[in-house]
């Protein structure tokens, strides 16, 4: 049997949206997967034509393998056109890498749960899921997923950034991300910490932080100059509140990633999934209320620092090399028994 990877057109733009896709990508294909190319249109209505017609432009010929597809994949018709057709096959196998859970961004009070069981039984006509953590393959469970399903752990992070070898524990808290959707932010009043904010859609902020502008995912690590990077989100300081606070506990931001391969330790909220994972690798430290960071970061020696960025180093460089989701394949592969004559991405 053979692998192969749906690879999608991604438009580009300045923040991580479709980064953790294009690395992805990039890791698969050069570990061997064979590249099927589909080109999403952005018009809805050219959508729906192109779903009836997607197995043939793409997949007329192939009549057995494992499909590999990154979900979501920007058309819903699209995906599932794809997967009724390829269970018709009965040789070919579809296993998703989830990259978000979309119904979860959905207002409780409109339809919550309506899209949460259309999206699980989505997920459910897989033959196969690779998700983020623990906490994300329980909620799904728990919501009706029966796919068998592996867990990634943490997005892996490709760049040519070269890591400084050593970085001072300023009292520096670095955020990058879509600034429009972090309220939090701009209730972050009188600190002795200095917050340097990076992304698209800046607002009004007090004299604590300051807006150092918008780069492209490469660029972004060479901006970042030492303390910290923050994985918080919603519009509290006191927790991290509303729709993306309550995604945050059981999503991997993809920025947690971008941190580490930058070679900054990461603050977490403490009831984050990734939370368990950052302090179990010493990778930084997690707190309930940015009220405590302050007080926190000062507790922080640098001996402590110190050997938080060593352990960032180290998870940096298996972000690199992409051995998350080549880890989290060779599980899959394994426990399914599935051998694929073209894939060489054995750990």
């Amino acid at each position: 049997m053979k692998g192969y990877l749906i690879s999608t057109e991604l438009e580009q733009n300045n923040n991580a949206g479709s980064k953790a896709k294009q690395d992805i990508e990039t890791i698969l294909l050069r570990a061997g997967l064979e590249r099927l190319s589909l080109t999403i249109p952005k018009d809805r209505v050219k959508r729906a034509l192109y779903a009836a017609s997607v197995w043939k432009k793409a997949m007329n010929n192939l009549d057995e393998g494992l499909i590999t597809l990154q979900y979501p994949l920007y058309s819903k018709v699209i995906t599932k056109s794809l997967v009724k057709k390829a269970k018709k096959r009965p040789k070919i196998k579809m296993v998703a890498i989830v990259h978000d859970i979309e119904s979860l961004r959905i207002d409780h009070d409109h339809d919550h749960d309506d899209a949460v069981a259309a999206e699980i039984g989505i997920l459910n006509s897989f033959d196969f899921l690779i998700v983020h953590n623990v906490r994300m393959k329980t909620w799904l469970v728990k919501h009706g997923l029966t796919t068998p399903s592996e867990i990634l752990g943490a997005f892996d992070y490709l760049s040519d950034f070269s890591m400084p070898a050593y970085r001072t524990a300023k009292n520096i808290v670095n955020f990058a991300g879509n600034l429009n959707k972090s309220s939090f932010l701009t209730k972050i009043a009188n600190t002795d910490l200095r917050y340097h904010i990076y992304g698209p859609n800046p607002q009004k902020y007090s004299a604590a932080l300051t807006y150092k502008g918008m780069y492209t995912p490469e660029e972004l690590s060479e901006q970042f100059d030492s303390g910290y990077g923050l994985a918080w989100d919603g519009e509290s300081i006191t927790t991290c509140s509303g729709i993306y606070g309550e995604y945050l506990k059981i999503n991997n931001p993809h920025k947690v990633s971008l941190y580490i391969r930058s070679g900054l330790p990461v603050v977490v909220w403490n009831e984050a999934a990734m939370s368990d994972w950052v302090e179990k690798n010493n990778l930084g430290f997690s707190i309930g209320s940015l009220d405590e960071l302050s007080s926190a970061i000062k507790e922080i020696t640098d001996e402590q620092y110190q050997a938080y960025i060593k352990n960032v180093h180290v998870v940096a460089q298996r972000m690199q090399q992409g051995l998350y989701i080549k880890e989290a394949m060779a599980k899959m592969l394994k426990n399914q028994s599935i051998i694929l004559e073209n894939y060489n991405g054995e750990y």
